[in-house]
């Protein structure tokens, strides 16, 4: 897998950014990743890369949510 999809690496990139530009480089990634994906291995016993920036998008949706109660 190319290091530029290396999920915890993109996570530490991103720990002091705001939640919407957070969002938006999960985004990005996640888009190209998938535009790319037959073209880049990955361990069939690891969650997905694609699937990980979902989960992430899925979390910071709900922080946000939970700063507007």
């Amino acid at each position: 897998m190319s290091n530029k999809y290396d999920f915890e690496k993109l996570k530490t990139n991103m720990v002091n950014l705001e939640y919407k530009k957070q969002l938006k480089s999960l985004i990005t990634i996640r888009t190209e990743y998938l535009q790319n994906v037959n073209s880049i291995g990955h361990d069939p016993f690891e969650i997905p890369f694609d699937r990980k920036c979902d989960l992430e998008i899925i979390k910071i949706k709900d922080l946000i949510a939970l700063d507007k109660l």
